[in-house]
């Protein structure tokens, strides 16, 4: 008996935070996004990323902004933000229990900072980025991750994202 009532309670949850997650998508979507057209060249993009390491793959498939050279989307209760330039990229992810800014340039290794709110800690990172590709509507990043010094794992970022209006 505990059992059922146990999964009914996760199944009553996984609807609530569904419900949650559609109505944050149409305010940001449909209210927010109209209202600031006019400023700067904000575009609502699909977005399909995929993390890779060695033993996982993480796939994303969602929407999002594209805001002259920013793209913003949500991966769960993750906000990530993207700045493309001709050859450097800067990657943020943050939730209420961490923050991450990590940046690539090829061939460069580059210093980054990881901040855990839980522990009120701060991590210094670096990533080596061992190949970037920018082209239009996709970025692709191979890059190793270290930290305090020590190799922490190999990753690929990939992003494909296309205008939507």
């Amino acid at each position: 008996m505990t059992f059922l009532f146990d999964l009914l309670i996760e199944e009553f949850l996984f609807r609530i935070i569904n419900f949650i997650k559609n109505i944050v998508f149409y305010f940001n979507y449909v209210i927010m996004l109209p209202l600031f057209k006019g400023i700067g060249h904000m575009s609502k993009v699909k977005i399909l990323a995929t993390i890779k390491d060695n033993e996982n793959i993480l796939k994303v498939d969602t929407m999002g902004i594209l805001n002259d050279n920013k793209i913003v989307y949500y991966e769960n209760d993750t906000r990530v933000v993207v700045f493309i330039n001709s050859n450097n990229i800067i990657l943020e992810r943050k939730n209420n229990e961490y923050g991450i800014k990590l940046e690539f340039n090829p061939q460069l290794t580059k210093e980054g900072l990881y901040d855990i709110n839980l522990n009120c800690m701060q991590v210094e990172l670096s990533t080596y980025t061992n190949e970037m590709i920018i082209k239009d509507n996709y970025i692709y990043i191979d890059y190793d991750l270290y930290m305090d010094h020590n190799l922490n794992g190999k990753f690929i970022y990939e992003l494909i994202y296309e205008v939507i209006s």
